[in-house]
């Protein structure tokens, strides 16, 4: 596998076998003195030699490719002493008898030992002007990285710890009391607790320097997956790929954005230029537990429409129980932000209503994305512009009623375009 990947970035694998396997030109020698493979320690020049007490100096607890801190490793030192915590008996011969000691042995060790001295995730090893990736995610997830390479222009992570995530707090490299610093670099990867939940960040403060020091977000596990496009340029810092989110945005914080990837992970990549700071960000991190289908009218808990946008993937219709037919949906103290593409339709029969309380609007569509409603009635409250809907991308308005409480200001926020099917009517006070 690593061979396949190696030969399809590089033409050759020699980043493997000779720099991480230790094998000479040729395979002219046996791998002594970096990291082996299956068939050969690195303290042995035969195949299968896994008992061999020689002492070798090697690097496989500190690999680089150039050479890490080499330290004395042999079956009597390293692997065959590690105690590793085995299912017992797992072993038997014809008999029955329990053969474990026969199989699980220093060979055994040596194969856990082999696969654990793999670039992983966290680690932040340089290559030439790049970073060697997360070998594991080749093999856990060969679809998606067995075309990603050995290496990447981006360290994998920043070395954060494993564990829960959700409930935490996720702020920019200087943490929240002091500014980030110059030419500041990290990535972050944020996955659910629990399997099947999707991780949202919610930002509560965001400011950087325009234009030169910006974040983006990515869809997925890892850097290889969709951006979520922020409508800006490629800026003029130094990460100047179009679509991260930069500037003072306290008025208009980035997000929430909440993942729609089967493994239910964003990833985070900041990069900052080597003059002006700001004080960055906070942001919170929770797990949404996904659903299918929109169950209740209440906001912000399973089964909520709020939910259901999260979960939804790009391109979908949100699915309404038949159960709702003739309700009115509540959304409660913040807009419902629509940052993927989303269709919301009803019948003539099975009309719905969308009401804000305590929000400033129902619907917020961000820059470039597409919404369709139909057959929905929005009840605004109270906001002096766009009570109703601010619409920064495509909507399409089909037999919708919307009743605004108020007079002055717009109910209808609009910098994008809006097209209008069928009986689409705006009501207001006397």
């Amino acid at each position: 596998m690593m061979d396949h990947v190696n030969k399809l970035q590089d033409g050759n694998s020699s980043l493997f076998w000779n720099k991480f396997v230790g094998w000479g030109p040729n395979f002219s020698t046996p791998p002594i003195g970096r990291c082996g493979d299956t068939h050969h320690p690195p303290n042995t020049t035969q195949d299968y030699d896994y008992y061999n007490n020689t002492g070798v100096m090697s690097d496989i607890i500190d690999w680089t490719p150039t050479g890490g801190t080499q330290s004395t490793v042999s079956a009597a030192t390293t692997w065959g002493m590690l105690n590793y915590t085995w299912p017992v008996p797992i072993y038997y011969n014809a008999a029955g008898n329990v053969i474990d000691n026969l199989l699980i042995d220093a060979q055994s060790n040596w194969y856990i030992m082999w696969m654990q001295s793999l670039p992983g995730f966290g680690q932040q090893i340089a290559y030439n002007s790049y970073y060697i990736s997360n070998w594991w995610k080749i093999i856990h997830d060969w679809d998606n990285f067995y075309n990603q390479g050995l290496y990447r222009l981006y360290p994998d992570a920043d070395p954060n710890a494993c564990g829960p995530k959700c409930a935490l707090t996720f702020s920019d490299p200087g943490g929240n009391t002091t500014n980030y610093g110059n030419n500041s670099k990290s990535i972050k990867i944020f996955c659910p607790d629990n399997p099947g939940d999707k991780v949202r960040i919610s930002f509560s403060e965001f400011s950087t320097q325009a234009q030169y020091d910006v974040l983006y977000v990515h869809d997925g596990p890892d850097l290889n997956f969709p951006l979520i496009n922020s409508g800006n340029g490629a800026g003029l810092g130094t990460c100047n790929v179009a679509g991260g989110f930069w500037g003072n945005l306290n008025n208009n914080l980035p997000g929430p954005f909440q993942s729609t990837h089967e493994s239910g992970c964003l990833t985070f990549r900041f990069c900052s230029d080597a003059s002006v700071t700001e004080p960055g960000w906070n942001a919170t991190i929770s797990c949404i537990t996904c659903t299918n289908s929109v169950s209740t009218t209440t906001d912000n808990i399973v089964g909520s429409l709020r939910w259901a946008i999260y979960c939804a993937a790009p391109n979908s219709t949100i699915q309404f129980s038949p159960a709702l037919n003739n309700s009115i949906l509540n959304v409660t103290n913040s807009p419902l932000i629509l940052n993927k593409n989303l269709n919301f339709h009803q019948t003539l029969s099975t009309p719905l209503g969308l009401r804000s309380i305590n929000s400033e609007r129902i619907l917020d569509i961000s820059p470039g994305k597409t919404a369709s409603l139909k057959y929905i009635s929005l009840y605004s409250e109270s906001g002096s512009t766009g009570r109703a809907i601010r619409n920064q991308g495509n909507l399409t308005l089909e037999h919708v009623n919307i009743f605004d409480q108020q007079v002055s200001g717009s109910t209808i926020l609009n910098t994008g375009t809006i097209n209008i099917l069928g009986n689409v009517v705006i009501r207001i006070p006397d």
